[in-house]
């Protein structure tokens, strides 16, 4: 699960993440996060996991890197 949503976080940024940790992917290590990618990151996730998040699922996962991760997995039913 960690690699295909740093795939999507990378999607999201049209960055190259390979070799990136869940951790790394936070908003001061990737050039253009702000609230409004994260938002864009938000709907993408959404998308492409076939999930849906509450507004405090959202604020959980705003600081990117394991609340990303683990908000995700509990949401997902992972």
């Amino acid at each position: 699960m960690e690699e295909r949503i740093i795939s999507i976080i990378g999607t999201a940024f049209n960055k190259d993440l390979s070799g990136v940790g869940i951790r790394d992917c936070i908003p001061s290590m990737i050039e253009g996060w702000d609230s409004l990618s994260f938002l864009n990151l938000v709907l993408l996730l959404e998308e492409e996991l076939a999930i849906s998040f509450s507004l405090e699922d959202i604020e959980n996962m705003a600081n990117g890197g394991e609340a990303l991760l683990t908000t995700i997995e509990r949401v997902a039913g992972v």
